[in-house]
């Protein structure tokens, strides 16, 4: 039991509880159930913090007494105002308790109605209604009324029949809505299924009941029920005050200063907190949840809950405590973060005269956990039961006044302060007899969810079931099923080992463990031991003639370019170059490229691709940084370096005689075939060694998607881009064709924009028809691969969309896919496209996924043949499936490190214990991953680049996504800003200047985002600016000069303004208000909301819905709001006088209609 159900059994029972010098005095008449002593000794701390808060109270409180009225308007409680609220601002909220209640044996329907009619008469809250008046909600109790228990007879109907109607008729009644300014807050109907079988179906809407109120309604029905089956009244307990005497208590403690310490205390616990939670969504959250909620259920088994309970009693805690302590454990797994914050009801009946009240009492606490996976799991328990005793002392404090006072940013996306519940509740000890009838509680729908997460704890004499209550709007029912699964196998691990850190413990079980080992590792294919020279050798003696590479000015076959390649590498060999030693390679794109590739491995060497748009100092540095001996360079790129102090070598231009030079040592896999710098944190930029083993591992990997002898690749990417590997040597090794985009002194993002009309206006003829739809026409090209930015400039290009229809693979990767760009591109090609993932230190890709265009998240897939991808927490131990963590990637084609860096090879290259028998060396990606439900993996962002803005955290992709679905935007890109104040950049390119424009995408995506959501500055470009790699250069786009948001202090402007801005000075006790305030940054809080609603009715004579207030806070956009209603309303009187005019003139004779006419020109003649 927790503590408020150990507080209604004593009042139940009439035991009483008192502190009498500091030690807990129970008197009782009888002894005590077993069950309710070992209850008290188990929460003796939380009850003496509870008395002794309560005792001390009484000093200061008002007093709960009864008081009689004339039953007139009566103030409500802040539950009921919050309720209230919600109803008006949310229109799929639904708020209400939905019970059933299956009978056998003889019912009495005359019976059943009486006694619900009883019990309105004594719970007023069943029978209250609400009204706004002079900007407050108000409470009114009917003293007339009807109460109607409607019967449904489903007898005649098959079983089958009668299943499929109760469950619509479950699904009717859980969803119907209350008009709270005029109904019944309590409806019933009676189901029959057979001569002595039927259900109940009670629904009570949340603003007259709470959890612990609907387990007295069942209760005193069923006396109620007897009673009057015997003729007699029930004897039902004692209520000495009434609800309306308990909103009148209330609001006099509120009045008081008798709750000032709670609220400092709340202050101080809740300072800093996170506004939302940081569990990773299924479905990005939207301004407009439609709060349909499902539930998961799962039962624990019976040996593990016992457990539970004998490690409770250990620790001095409660049941409730222990679950709380796994719960939190299991979400700061999924959050990879340590500040979890839970909502708690309670029930707020520490008078025991409220104990037997049918009402709205229960209260909210928000319960804050710090959990450190360093930390014991029984020093997690200790710092939770601490956390619940000081939480319990200020439990008084109403939930509503605690966010008025903390004024959380309010948004439509999520609730204040927690978006995720935990509660706790006994379930009717089975069924329960009155008379002849057996009564039992059956499981009812889950249909609305009103917050994000709620774990429900049912504990009853069958055992412990865990009900995960969820908004569909952000997860899929499998991921909360392995929520459960989780906790199930947590629960399970904190009996055996209650002193093991946190973090050291088992979330997933041996099954599990099992499949997720099947999914690190790719296939296992037949891997050549010859070096990739070696092998493209044997495919030149295999196919001498067949043409292997062409560029725009020929064409060389296989026998040409292993002639040309050999003469070089005597070139080279005869210069020095050997194993392990290093040759930069800065040339245009042409039939030389491959050449100066291969011949750099046929001498031993490895090559180092050199940009030569890079700074001549960043030239400098990498050749100096690797050590290179050489620099093979062509007529174009041979000036760019003229001033190096490293040789240069040119092998289009004549040269000495060359006598063979032998190899210096046997060639073998595990030498390095090139050194590719990548961009380093620090701002250096770091070598990526990678081997010929590497190489080849990877080349054998992609071997089904480099095609076969068939295959036509198109190479456009950079030689500083390594997935230009794949392009140059995959298909060669294949058997292909090899056809060379120019550059023309261009890179290759020139080459992307060198599209169609783009050409014609700044290229020769020629090189028009060397244009991405050209080259893909001439040559037939089957095969091509770029990242999203470069594929979305050619889709938007018609020659070179009509081009990529023709192709028949195309590879996706080095940033992440837009689901809405792989849509598009299915419904333009039929080419097999996959979205590819890997970093340079594992050789290119490392995972592989076919998409089929309906994908609401593009997963990166699962791992190559050779690859091995492991999913860790912070300290590498493998994670459950659907947790969050950081992808290791293993296998031959893990880079062999950075040159010259050991100290960082060591901290991103791993020895990695992957549950094998001996460990694997792995590379630290530094991405962050989960596991989807159909076993792919979803990449989330990296771990180093989380974004925060005034404490939530955003993922920038899903505003991209949302601005991708406005009319007229083509690109977009967000950004954090770099300096103070940190605000979202929103960069885009749109089909026409100017259009949309900032306030237009504003607008958008506040009816689908959060307000902190929304970029601060919207930033219109001619061209997202691309990296020489072809990815979005996001280091540009922060370097351009962003303009400040616009906020301007300007006064209100217009009659409505002006008019709304004294309504604000006034209940905001302002002196003056501007044009772009908000109604809740200035201090507004919800109870404010209900009286500027007021006054905007009487000032404007509109009804403006408050749900309009949190859509547009700020006054001009309120102002336009009033304005437009008013346009709205003015029309529509204007089509009601019309019509009113029609049916006059219609209702009239001729001679009627002559004589009004002639009224109405003798009315309009001016007088003389």
């Amino acid at each position: 039991m927790n503590l408020e159900q150990v507080i209604e059994q004593c009042a139940r029972l009439g035991i009483e509880l008192a502190v009498q010098d500091g030690q807990l005095e129970v008197y009782f008449d009888e002894d005590p159930p077993p069950e309710l002593l070992a209850a008290l000794k188990a929460q003796k701390s939380a009850l003496l913090a509870w008395l002794s808060s309560s005792r001390d109270a009484v000093k200061t409180d008002p007093q709960l007494i009864h008081l009689d009225d004339d039953g007139g308007r009566s103030v409500c409680s802040s539950g009921q105002q919050r309720m209230w609220l919600m109803e008006q601002l949310q229109s799929g909220w639904q708020n209400n308790l939905f019970s059933v209640l299956e009978f056998s044996g003889e019912f009495d329907l005359d019976a059943a109605r009486i006694a619900f009619e009883l019990l309105l008469t004594r719970h007023e809250p069943l029978r209250t209604v609400y009204q706004a008046h002079d900007g407050e909600v108000f409470q009114q109790v009917l003293n007339a009324y009807r109460f109607e228990l409607p019967l449904h007879d489903l007898r005649d109907q098959s079983a089958a029949q009668q299943e499929e109607r109760l469950r619509e008729l479950m699904l009717q009644e859980s969803q119907s809505r209350f008009d709270l300014a005029a109904d019944l807050m309590l409806r019933v109907c009676c189901v029959r299924t057979g001569n002595q079988q039927g259900v109940l179906l009670i629904n009570v809407h949340h603003i007259a009941a709470d959890g612990w109120s609907l387990k007295v309604l069942i209760d005193e029905f069923g006396q109620a029920y007897s009673a009057v089956r015997r003729a007699q009244m029930p004897q039902l307990m004692p209520m000495p005050v009434t609800y309306r005497d308990f909103a009148r208590w209330q609001r006099q403690r509120l009045a008081s200063e008798s709750l000032a310490p709670s609220l400092a205390y709340w202050r101080r616990q809740l300072q800093g907190l996170p506004q939302t939670h940081s569990l990773p969504l299924d479905h990005p959250r939207s301004n407009q949840p439609s709060f349909a909620g499902a539930r998961c259920s799962h039962s624990l088994d019976g040996a593990v809950v016992a457990a539970l309970r004998q490690l409770a009693a250990e620790n001095g805690v409660t049941l409730f405590m222990v679950l709380h302590a796994i719960f939190a454990v299991v979400l700061a797994r999924y959050a990879r973060e340590s500040d979890i914050v839970l909502g708690v009801p309670v029930a707020n009946r520490n008078h025991v005269g409220l104990a037997p009240m049918i009402g709205y009492l229960a209260n909210t606490m928000v319960l804050r956990t710090p959990v450190s996976m360093a930390q014991p799991f029984s020093a997690l328990l200790q710092q939770i039961k601490s956390c619940h005793a000081d939480a319990q002392t200020h439990q008084d404090l109403p939930f509503e006044q605690l966010v008025e006072a903390l004024n959380p940013p309010r948004s439509n996306a999520h609730t204040p302060l927690f978006q995720v519940m935990l509660t706790m509740n006994t379930a009717h000890r089975g069924s329960f007899v009155l008379d002849e009838l057996i009564l039992r509680p059956l499981a009812a729908p889950s249909v609305a969810s009103k917050f994000d997460l709620t774990l429900n704890i049912v504990d009853s004499d069958s055992g412990i079931e865990l009900q995960f209550d969820y908004a569909c709007d952000l997860f899929e029912p499998t991921t909360i099923a392995w929520y459960a699964r989780h906790f199930a196998v947590l629960a399970g691990e904190v009996c055996i080992m209650p002193d093991k850190p946190v973090g050291e413990l088992r979330l997933a079980d041996a099954e599990e463990s099992a499949w997720l080992q099947s999914l690190l590792q790719g296939p296992s294919l037949a891997v050549p031991t010859a070096t990739l020279d070696a092998l493209l050798s044997q495919r030149a003696a295999a196919q001498p003639d067949k043409i292997a590479v062409c560029d725009c000015h020929g064409i060389l076959t296989y026998g040409e370019l292993e002639r040309r390649a050999e003469l070089l590498a005597e070139q080279l060999r005869q210069r020095g170059i050997g194993p392990e030693v290093v040759v930069g390679v800065c040339m245009e794109r042409s039939q030389a490229l491959p050449v100066a590739l291969l011949a750099t491995l046929k001498a031993g060497g490895a090559y180092l691709p050199i940009d030569p748009a890079l700074p001549a100092a960043r030239q400098t540095f990498m050749l100096a940084d690797s050590r290179a001996a050489l620099v093979l360079v062509d007529d174009v790129c041979q000036h760019l370096l003229k001033e190096s102090p490293i040789p240069l070598l040119n092998p289009s231009q004549p040269s000495a005689d060359l006598v063979a030079v032998p190899e210096s040592r046997q060639r073998g896999a595990d030498d390095l075939a090139y050194v590719m710098y990548t961009s380093g944190s620090t701002g250096t930029p770091k070598a990526v060694m990678v081997t010929q083993r590497n190489l080849v591992h990877f080349l054998t990997a992609v071997a089904d998607l480099s095609g076969g002898t068939d295959a036509v690749w198109l190479a456009s990417t950079p030689l500083s881009f390594d997935i230009s590997a794949l392009e140059l040597f995959g298909p060669l090794l294949a058997g292909g064709k090899l056809v060379l985009a120019p550059e023309s002194g261009a890179r290759a993002q020139a080459f992307m924009h060198r599209l169609g009309t783009v050409a014609a206006k700044h290229a020769s003829e020629q090189d028009s028809g060397a244009c991405f739809s050209g080259l893909v026409e001439r040559h037939a090209v089957t095969h091509f691969q770029c990242t999203p930015a470069l594929l979305r400039l050619l889709l938007d290009e018609p020659a070179a969309r009509s081009a990529l229809a023709t192709l028949r693979c195309l590879l996706v990767g080095g940033e992440a896919c837009p689901p809405a760009l792989a849509r598009e591109l299915r419904g333009t090609s039929a080419a097999t496209l996959y979205n590819m993932y890997g970093p340079t230190e594992a050789t290119v890709w490392s995972t592989s996924q076919l998409l089929t265009g309906e994908e609401a998240i593009v997963p990166i897939g699962l791992p190559l043949p050779h690859y091995g991808c492991h999913v860790v927490d912070e300290a590498l131990r493998p994670v459950p499936f659907g947790v969050p963590g950081e992808l290791l990637i293993s296998g031959p084609g893990v880079a062999r490190g950075y040159a010259g860096r050991a100290d960082l090879t060591s901290e991103r290259f791993i020895d990695f214990d992957a549950g094998g028998s001996t460990p694997v060396r792995a590379y630290r990606t530094g991405d962050l991953v989960r596991h989807l439900p159909d076993r792919t993996l979803e990449f989330l962002g990296r771990i180093d680049l989380q974004l925060k803005v005034r404490g939530f955290r955003i993922e920038p992709g899903e505003i991209e996504a949302r601005l991708l679905e406005c009319a007229g935007i083509r690109e977009a890109v967000v950004l954090l800003s770099a300096n103070e104040p940190r605000r979202l950049l929103a960069f885009h390119t749109v089909e026409q200047a100017g259009q949309p424009d900032a306030e237009v995408l504003r607008q958008a995506l506040a009816s689908t985002l959060p307000e902190y959501m929304i970029p601060a500055v919207f930033v219109e470009l001619e061209r997202i600016p691309l990296t020489a790699n072809g990815k979005i250069d996001r280091h540009a786009l922060l370097a351009q000069e962003v303009p400040l948001p616009t906020r301007a202090s300007a006064p209100p402007a217009g009659v409505v303004e002006v008019a709304l801005a004294e309504i604000w000075c006034e209940l905001l006790k302002l002196d003056k208000v501007s044009r772009e305030d908000h109604f809740f940054e200035l201090g507004g809080h919800s109870l404010l909301t209900v009286q500027l609603m007021t006054r905007i009715r009487d000032v404007f004579q509109i009804e403006l819905s408050l749900r309009a207030l949190f859509d547009t806070p700020r006054l001009a956009q309120l102002a336009a709001a009033i304005e437009g209603l008013q346009r709205v309303q003015a029309e529509q009187r204007h089509r009601e006088r019309h019509a009113q005019l029609r049916a006059q003139v219609a209702s009239m004779s001729p001679a009627e209609l002559e004589a009004a006419i002639a009224a109405r020109r003798q009315t309009a003649q001016p007088s003389v």
